[in-house]
């Protein structure tokens, strides 16, 4: 079958720009018919076409001339591409490490508890201000609890220094302008998406080791997740490496 997230041959997998692919999975899916759906492979007018399955793994553009074709590799599909595009372009299956179908959300989830951790800091002073409470923490405890939060701060700034490197490339040819910034972006995440995951490991053993409330014991253990999957989708997609070629 060819339902799933599948990765274009010319794409770019040695270098930051790999994080490209991320939002560029092509994600196959069946129509009401059973026949497949590939955003790839649209009409003039944009919509998708209908596939008619002509002959094993051939289809067909029920309206014109355009033909898919598949290669099937012990029993299952390995690659695929169409007519125009056959000479220089093949997708192949997405390796599940890659898949966009989990990444993403993953990521998202880590992204949302890290800012809610890096909220809660300006939220919680001036609550404890606003009714003269002191902060319950003392020791290392304190320190972690401020580190914790600086570094999510940091995180957040170096991803939000991510969008705006990628989204500032307007080909793959001229980038000088931006190497400055890839270069910072590379030495600071390495620095804060590992430091953020060690803190929040260490966090969460000072947690459960003093017993504090279920509320804070659960969110530490949601912020070791939430590290470790912004740490991998780094690592993953080479956010976490050094050079600004691509």
């Amino acid at each position: 079958m060819l339902v799933g997230s599948w990765t274009n041959s010319r794409r770019i997998d040695s270098s930051f720009a790999k994080i490209i692919g991320l939002l560029g999975d092509t994600k196959v899916s069946l129509d009401a018919d059973g026949r497949p759906v590939i955003p790839a492979l649209t009409s003039p007018g944009g919509a998708p076409r209908k596939l008619i399955e002509v002959a094993p793994f051939v289809w067909q553009d029920a309206y014109g001339h355009e033909r898919l074709a598949a290669q099937v590799i012990d029993g299952k599909v390995a690659r695929w591409s169409f007519g125009e595009v056959s000479p220089f372009m093949i997708w192949y299956r997405t390796p599940a490490s890659l898949d966009s179908a989990w990444v993403m959300p993953a990521l998202l989830f880590g992204i949302g508890v890290v800012l809610l951790t890096a909220l809660s800091w300006p939220v919680g002073w001036f609550t404890r201000r606003r009714y003269g409470a002191p902060l319950a923490l003392e020791g290392e405890a304190r320190r972690t609890y401020r580190a914790v939060r600086g570094f999510a701060w940091l995180v957040l700034l170096v991803l939000v220094g991510w969008t705006i490197a990628i989204s500032g490339l307007e080909d793959f040819e001229s980038h000088g302008s931006t190497d400055w910034l890839i270069l910072l972006l590379q030495i600071a995440g390495t620095l804060v998406f590992f430091g953020m995951f060690g803190l929040s490991i260490w966090n969460a053993w000072l947690t459960w080791k003093a017993k504090r409330g279920w509320f804070a014991r659960i969110w530490s253990v949601l912020l070791v997740l939430g590290a470790f999957f912004i740490l991998y989708t780094a690592l993953a997609f080479k956010l976490i490496s050094f050079g600004t070629e691509f």
